[in-house]
């Protein structure tokens, strides 16, 4: 393992090397090709063969191609839809090195209907103080599908009994996935280590994962050694693990503003009140930033750790562009802001050298949403006035994080996941056991986009049995998926596909009360393809007082069918778009997929089989395939009727 270099030293030129930190790494993107996907990566000079690998079931990654030197692109022909696959590309970089990429890639990629149950750890000032925004927040994560638990902390909780109640509600509901700890939560510190290279800050360092990880194996208490405030030792409640014992369950966020006096004596529960108004409008999709990302490095190459460089790597996949390089700070706050911002520099408790200082942040206002911030001390959190946490009650900002020792991966931001599984998944697509200083500051639920929010939805139970559903549109929607709930159960999807409609008769309930929600969905275009989002929905409760009993594939009225899935299907509902649009020629000669180039002519790509081509000769998503089936049943049924 190579020895740590102190982060406040001289920054290295690099001239030695014919290596950037630009060059570090294949920036990976995917690309949707009519039925296919190609993945690419920028090109550099002296840039040795790649070879491509791809996640199997099991979560290792098996070498799939390898590409000549120079090679920019790769195509997976026939990608099925609504299967994201992740895949790694390594490149032999000058120096004799092998940079890395990774995308989780996907085509038509439905949302997660499911995102189970989310707690919200908050002490018990702030639930005196902030209880209409705390309760706003949790009625928009049931709005965005959560299940919401809240645990209060009383004065005095220390970390093992948090854990214990975070233990308590995952028992409970056997679906707890994420952990919001929300103002003064008590913190775990852990470990006898100093990440930064740095021997006078050498011991026990906050460590959220504490709870992230569910289980208390290995969470022991007898090691010694540090330095000053950071000594670790045996039987002072500080623990002794500098990695989680096991992979973590939840993914863990904080969002704190004890001992920051730089935004005001009453900063625990006024920039408690600011952070949540400014999360609501930004989850509602009120609050829009240009999609992009922007990096500032005052480090630059250091020696080959190149820190910046996972702005470069991972900016790629969530937004299929490169990042832009310089003049952070005046960017974020003279111009328009940018949603994943970087900056690495020399740091203090409260500065990144050459970036931003924390006095700075709390007097002026960046507009970026993920703002990742990589040098000395200030990773440990918990320091008072510290860089990052000034940051997360600054402007626009989100979500905050220390990017590099270890380097953070969130690539999956690009597949429209949650910040908190982007930063808590391995590369394996399970969660990790985490380094314990690996703290994510803000919201672990957000996502990178969101639609307008759906601001009304009438239930009206039928006399016949079902329930009409009427909704307002939502700006910039394609499409509206239904839910039904009922009591503390999971929500079931009724609806297929999309709907263009803004209304919706569901006639399968069965006799009882029910909670219905609505979400607006489009489909977007990332750097890791084609994955369909959503917006907050709204929902509505109604007592169904019979069912109707109608069987699946029957023709009603007025053409109307019922969906295999219980729900009504209108026939001018909106489907997912056609992947067929913008499809590339197929090669005269039955090889490699040929791509269209500015000349006319075509270029023969490297082509991965994946599966038996669909008999049909069409191909279909999800979606449009039971839209298919269902107009054919119908058709079928009215043959028979007029015999």
């Amino acid at each position: 393992m190579r020895p740590l270099t102190l982060l406040c030293l001289t920054i290295f030129s690099g001239v030695a090397s014919a290596q950037t930190v630009f060059a570090m790494d294949p920036h990976v993107r995917a690309r949707v090709i009519g039925p296919d996907l190609e993945l690419s990566w920028q090109a550099i000079a002296d840039g040795g063969p790649v070879t491509v690998f791809r996640r199997s079931d099991a979560g290792t990654f098996v070498s799939t191609a390898t590409l000549d030197a120079g090679t920019t692109r790769w195509v997976v022909a026939n990608f099925p839809a609504n299967e994201p696959r992740e895949f790694r590309v390594t490149r032999l970089q000058p120096g004799s090195f092998s940079g890395e990429g990774y995308v989780l890639a996907g085509r038509d990629v439905r949302f997660r209907d499911d995102q189970r149950e989310v707690a919200v750890v908050v002490d018990a000032t702030n639930v005196a103080v902030n209880l209409t925004l705390i309760e706003q927040l949790e009625n928009d994560l049931r709005d965005d599908g959560w299940q919401v638990v809240r645990i209060v902390i009383a004065a005095g909780e220390g970390p093992p009994g948090v854990k214990a109640r975070l233990q308590q509600a995952a028992a409970a509901s056997g679906r707890l996935r994420a952990a919001l700890l929300l103002g003064n939560v008590p913190i775990a510190y852990s470990g006898i280590q100093a990440p930064d290279g740095h021997s006078d800050h050498q011991g026990a360092w906050a460590a959220d994962p504490y709870y992230a990880d569910l289980g208390d194996a290995g969470w022991t208490d007898s090691s010694r050694g540090g330095v000053g405030q950071f000594y670790n030792d045996a039987g002072d409640g500080k623990f002794d693990p500098s990695t989680t014992p096991s992979p973590v369950e939840l993914a863990v966020g904080r969002v704190s503003f004890e001992r920051m006096p730089v935004y005001g004596a009453d900063a625990g529960t006024v920039q408690i009140a600011k952070y949540l108004e400014k999360l609501h409008r930004y989850r509602s999709g009120e609050l829009q930033l240009p999609r992009g990302g922007r990096a500032q490095s005052s480090f630059g190459y250091f020696s080959g750790e190149a820190f910046s460089r996972v702005a470069y790597r991972d900016t790629s996949a969530v937004f299929g562009e490169e990042a832009a390089t310089g003049g952070l700070v005046s960017y974020l706050t003279e111009d328009a802001g940018v949603i994943l911002a970087w900056g690495d520099g020399p740091g203090s408790s409260t500065s990144a050298g050459g970036i931003i200082n924390s006095t700075q942040l709390a007097s002026s206002s960046p507009r970026a949403v993920f703002f990742g911030l990589f040098g000395s001390y200030f990773g440990d959190w918990q320091y008072t006035n510290n860089l990052l946490r000034a940051a997360l009650g600054s402007g626009t900002v989100l979500e905050t994080f220390w990017y590099a020792r270890p380097y953070q991966y969130l690539y999956r931001l690009g597949a429209l996941e949650t910040f908190g599984d982007a930063f808590s998944f391995g590369n394996q697509g399970r969660l990790r056991s985490m380094q314990v200083i690996e703290g994510l500051l803000g919201d672990p639920t957000l996502r990178a986009f969101y639609l307008p929010r759906l601001a009304s939805l009438s239930a009206v139970p039928r006399p016949t049995g079902g329930v009409s559903l009427t909704w307002s549109a939502s700006a910039g929607a394609e499409g509206y998926v239904v839910y039904r709930r009922a009591g503390s159960a999971a929500e079931v999807r009724v609806t297929a596909a999309p709907l263009s409609a803004l209304t919706f008769e569901d006639l399968t309930a069965p006799a009882g009360t029910y909670e219905w929600r609505v979400a607006p969905a489009k489909l977007e275009t990332t750097g890791s393809g084609t994955f369909w989002s959503h917006g907050l929905g709204a929902r509505a409760m109604a007592t169904v007082t019979a069912a109707m009993g109608v069987d699946a594939g029957v023709v009603m009225d007025a053409g109307v069918v019922v969906s295999m899935d219980g729900g009504v299907v209108v026939p001018d509902a909106g489907t997912e778009p056609s992947p067929d649009a913008g499809a590339m020629e197929p090669d005269p000669d039955g090889g490699s997929t040929m791509e269209p180039v500015p000349d006319g002519g075509y270029v023969p790509l490297p082509v991965e089989p994946l599966g038996d081509p669909i008999v049909c000769g069409c191909s279909l998503g999800g979606g449009e395939a039971m839209f298919a089936l269902l107009g054919a049943l119908s058709l079928l049924l009215r043959r028979r009727r007029n015999r």
